[in-house]
């Protein structure tokens, strides 16, 4: 049956309205810093995610997907996510990237890592190198390391410069020294030294150029002081020769 309430009975309506803030989607707020990390030393990335929780994090390099074990470890502790690698070599240098997802939607930041490594010669000039008077001399190095080297040469410790004779380039890690028409001056011990933020490196050469009397390593002008009064000073030019077993034949 269906009951009606009398005529003036007063009738009271409660009701609840309930609103619900819309969740938010994750926002970096700190993002990660690009670095430049030293061979062999420990890479660390941080940054801080706002947002509805559960947040979900993930890290990418150069979007592939790692995890935590081999030489990563990654935490998420008080909505600061962190990725350390624990020792960077030369394939850990890329793009990393950390997304933070919940159900409302998704964010991303990312931070370059760039592996510093010291100069390293892969490939050397000869030890000894002869040649003959007038021949185009070429001197060559191969050097690996990042990031850019400089390079520079020396003569007998002298530093050289660039010139009609003397030409120096590096292109493609390939250091190279050429030495027009070589003379017996060119004679001596050659050095190349690679330079950049992480470290140094060298390596040696010793020309021998070839005369008519054998090979010319080096050329010293001595002073004579121990003349009699009456006679001018002189200066006498000392030719170094050496015959080099494999040269005698020659």
């Amino acid at each position: 049956s269906v009951c009606f309430p009398k005529p003036g009975t007063t009738i009271i309506l409660l009701g609840f309205l309930v609103f619900l803030e819309p969740k938010q989607a994750p926002v970096f707020d700190i993002k990660p810093e690009s670095i430049d990390v030293p061979f062999g030393e420990s890479a660390d990335f941080e940054c801080h995610v706002t947002g509805a929780q559960p947040i979900h994090i993930t890290w990418s390099k150069d979007g592939q997907e790692i995890r935590t074990g081999r030489n990563y470890n990654i935490t998420f502790t008080d909505n600061t996510a962190h990725l350390r690698v624990l020792r960077v070599g030369k394939g850990d240098s890329g793009q990393y990237t950390c997304q933070a997802s919940n159900e409302a939607g998704k964010d991303f930041c990312s931070a370059q890592l760039s592996v510093k490594e010291p100069p390293k010669f892969v490939k050397k000039p000869e030890a000894l190198r002869f040649v003959k008077q007038g021949d185009t001399v070429q001197l060559e190095c191969t050097i690996s390391g990042t990031p850019e080297i400089r390079i520079a040469w020396y003569k007998n410790d002298q530093a050289l410069q660039a010139s009609d004779r003397l030409h120096i380039s590096f292109v493609d890690s390939v250091a190279m020294l050429t030495i027009s028409g070589a003379t017996a001056d060119d004679a001596g011990d050659y050095i190349c030294e690679a330079h950049n933020s992480a470290g140094t490196a060298s390596c040696s050469t010793s020309l021998f150029v070839k005369g008519v009397f054998g090979c010319v390593r080096e050329r010293t002008v001595i002073s004579v002081h121990s003349l009699p009064a009456a006679l001018p000073q002189l200066s006498l030019l000392l030719l170094i020769y050496t015959f080099p077993q494999s040269l005698r034949s020659l």
